[in-house]
């Protein structure tokens, strides 16, 4: 099945300390697939995410590799490009959904506008789709809703609306930047279904940033675990998840609040030391239980499994 987005050897740097945020990573996204990328914070995955839809922050820069949308290389586009690009073929769901919606103009306003300019419906269509899509959302009083100013809404509310947002113009790929860390657990679920329920339904594929391994193995097919800008394992997120073969993806479950009686009362494991930037080598091996001097060589070679997965590991679980 031919990929919608293929991306091939990104890497990120820092303008400022030459040091790659985001190192050598590729993976593919097909229609209906939920791809997930965790990883602490500072992994490198939300760089890797907006570094897709050329919105880098200043300091940041893509210094290598490319990244095609249905065969178009979105690495070589031009600002005037990416006008008929984002909204249109590639949407994006914001952390802060405060910040990412305009203080100034109702939702009712910028839901419409989104479809006329993404979808190319009229004034009118476009607000009867807006107040439809509430609607849909869950929204008990849709007109209202449209009257209203973000501010005015809850954070779920707000992070709802931009996800219909980022469908309005049926893109073929969205990609959502941890939206549901701000949300409480009930409005997490119902966020999450939203989402698959889009994706599904529109045949579109879905890059899901998190660092939430319990969200993770709820709504992915396919999981990318980053660590130090580098992906270190990836593959379908039964396998991954339920048998990892290197350290710091089992190290990651392990600290994952649970509510297993039997852990009832005992301390939350965490992975003990901080992260050091290391331009050779694996960049977790100062952390590894598992580290030889091998890990302090060279990055290892990536290999594969029955399990269809990749990782990428001198000295792996199993």
């Amino acid at each position: 099945m031919t990929p919608l987005l293929e991306v091939t050897d990104l890497t990120v740097q820092a303008t400022e300390t030459g040091r790659n945020v985001v190192d050598g990573m590729s993976f593919e996204v097909h229609p209906g697939e939920v791809v997930a990328i965790v990883g602490e914070s500072g992994s490198g995955k939300s760089s890797a995410c907006l570094s897709l839809i050329g919105l880098l922050s200043r300091g940041l820069e893509v210094s290598g590799g490319s990244a095609r949308l249905d065969g178009v290389d979105l690495m070589s586009l031009t600002a005037r490009d990416w006008q008929g690009v984002r909204g249109a073929e590639l949407g994006i769901i914001f952390q802060d959904s405060l910040a990412a919606l305009d203080p100034v103009r109702s939702i009712g306003f910028q839901m419409a506008e989104a479809r006329r300019m993404h979808g190319g419906a009229d004034r009118r269509t476009a607000r009867a789709w807006a107040e439809q899509r509430l609607e849909a959302l869950g929204f008990s009083d849709p007109p209202a809703i449209m009257r209203a100013f973000p501010h005015q809404l809850s954070g779920g509310m707000r992070q709802r609306v931009c996800a219909a947002i980022a469908f309005a113009g049926g893109p073929r790929v969205v990609l959502a930047d941890e939206p549901t860390t701000a949300l409480d657990v009930s409005l997490q679920g119902r966020m999450l279904r939203l989402l698959l329920d889009e994706t599904r339904n529109a045949g579109s594929g879905l890059v899901l940033v998190s660092h939430d391994v319990s969200v993770v193995r709820a709504v992915a097919d396919t999981v990318i675990v980053m660590y130090g800008g580098r992906v270190l394992e990836s593959g379908p997120v039964d396998a991954v998840l339920s048998r990892p073969r290197v350290p710091y993806t089992a190290a990651l479950l392990e600290s994952t609040p649970t509510l297993d009686p039997e852990r009832r009362g005992l301390p939350l494991a965490t992975i003990p030391g901080d992260f050091t930037p290391h331009a050779e080598g694996c960049p977790f091996r100062d952390r590894c239980a598992h580290a030889t001097p091998s890990c302090t060589d060279a990055f290892p070679e990536g290999k594969s499994d029955e399990d269809e997965r990749t990782y990428w590991c001198w000295n792996p679980m199993w």
